[in-house]
């Protein structure tokens, strides 16, 4: 109840008083919104899905010592003091029989399978060393992640163009289609159990990256058809976007982590369930959410909802944004935060689970400190709101900026030095940051573009974000 309230007050207009009937407008005005909610709300769960199952998906998958071509090398034999002794406790726990080459080494292929409970446990059910695994999957990360973001600089452009020419209800649609492909492949490596190599898991990583910039550009440019120039109303649409994004990120998060707590070793059937509802999504799109993209701009008019199908194929393909954020000074400075802050915000991303990992949490319980954290999008939301028209956009976006630095600074520096409780204070800023800096980001480019190539040219700007993420990518 509270998004959706945030979401109708976004939409008021602020010179007018509440006795001059503003309760049917402002329904008459939401009636467009609410499917964009739902929408947004549906493709960020694909992003929650590769956030948090995708890489757990990818310890799964991880095979050694089953083979004289599968040994390992005597890099991961554990030598390390403390982890020994920690081992030699948790087996004795356990019942577990530990074969030591040595008083201080363990052969990396003779570490024992610890039971799921413990801390040793892999993550693998075909692998029992975790260091392995970890890096593993993390190397198929660092090779996935860029491949994502270039295969986004690439299609990014286009698909803003084609959303500006013949709408955004089709492209959304499509995204939507790409989404039950990518869990279909990774399904389809499921059952496969990794034959065929990364290529499926990489193709599928390229695709899962159309629920996050693709389809918030096509969801800005189309809250831009209806509310025209209201830049106060555009924010606070887009903060109440976001908000709702949280709600299913916080439900997302709680469904993912009762599943781990299962610790699954096959994941074609949840594969597939994730296919099924990327299809529901594109259903959705197709037969609820109304087409935006209008030949006249302004205050939403039913009355002039039509598509713009009048452009001609050559003219999307001259990319005329491009040219727009290049003569424009700010739109120009917004590409320029956009690559940095890509760069920091999908590296911290890329890492944040095996990073947990490695302080001691269970896979499961990486997604605590995320859950708690979701509470901070309903706690400043509101205060948001209020101080928004006060406060600016582009003062939003520094403030945004330096929350981050803080959540870098509590989940680093402060959890070594200070206490176990950095993650959880940094999943707290790491959400209020987002809340504050993707609506203020979205609100200024789209005050400098023309109502015909919102799509394109916020699609153009997250494009050099994506560039910028394959630099922080580590």
């Amino acid at each position: 109840m509270e998004a959706i309230k945030t979401l109708s007050n976004s939409l008021q207009d602020e010179g007018e008083s509440e006795s001059e009937g503003l309760i049917p407008r402002n329904l008459n005005m939401f009636k467009p919104i609410l499917p964009i909610a739902a929408v947004s709300a549906l493709m960020h769960t694909f992003m929650m899905l590769e956030t948090h199952i995708y890489v757990p998906y990818l310890y799964s998958r991880v095979s050694c010592c089953n083979s004289a071509d599968d040994m390992l090398q005597s890099a991961y034999d554990v030598t390390d003091p403390d982890l020994l002794k920690a081992m030699r406790v948790d087996a004795h726990k356990e019942g577990v029989h530990l074969s030591m080459i040595s008083e201080d080494r363990i052969a990396a292929c003779s570490v024992p399978t610890f039971p799921k409970s413990s801390n040793h446990w892999s993550m693998s059910a075909h692998c029992s060393n975790k260091a392995y695994v970890q890096q593993s999957a993390q190397g198929v990360m660092a090779v996935m992640k860029p491949l994502q973001k270039l295969f986004g600089f690439m299609f990014l452009p286009l698909g803003g163009a084609l959303a500006d020419t013949f709408g955004r209800q089709p492209i959304l649609a499509l995204y939507a289609g790409g989404l039950c492909l990518a869990c279909l492949l990774l399904s389809l490596d499921a059952q496969l159990q990794g034959a065929w190599g990364n290529i499926l898991v990489y193709a599928s990583g390229c695709l899962l990256g159309l629920s996050f910039q693709p389809k918030d550009t096509i969801l800005s440019a189309a809250v831009a058809d209806i509310l025209g120039n209201n830049q106060v109303a555009k924010c606070r649409t887009f903060v109440g976007l976001r908000s709702l994004d949280g709600a299913i990120s916080l439900a997302t998060n709680v469904a993912v982590y009762l599943f781990l707590t299962h610790h699954p070793e096959a994941y074609v059937y949840p594969w597939l369930a994730f296919a099924s509802l990327a299809l529901l999504t594109g259903v959705f799109v197709c037969l609820v959410m109304k087409e935006t993209l209008k030949t006249k701009v302004g205050n939403y008019d039913e009355a002039h909802m039509e598509p713009q199908t009048q452009v001609p194929l050559p003219g999307f393909l001259r990319f005329p944004a491009w040219k727009a954020i290049w003569k424009d000074e700010i739109l120009l400075l917004q590409a320029v935060l956009a690559f940095f802050f890509y760069a920091y915000f999908l590296g911290s991303v890329t890492v944040k689970t095996s990073y947990l990992s490695l302080i001691g949490f269970h896979i499961e319980d990486t997604l605590l400190p995320e859950i708690i954290a979701s509470l901070t999008i309903y706690l400043a939301a509101p205060i948001l709101l209020l101080l928004l028209k006060q406060v600016g956009v582009f003062s939003l976006s520094i403030c945004g900026n330096l929350i981050f630095a803080g959540s870098f600074f509590f989940l680093g520096p402060y959890t070594y030095l200070v206490s176990d409780w950095g993650p959880y204070l940094a999943a707290a800023l790491f959400q209020l940051a987002l809340l504050v800096v993707l609506p203020a980001f979205q609100t200024i480019i789209s005050d400098r573009l023309e109502p015909d190539i919102q799509a394109e040219g916020q699609a153009a700007i997250s494009a050099i974000g994506t560039l910028g993420g394959v630099v922080g990518i580590p």
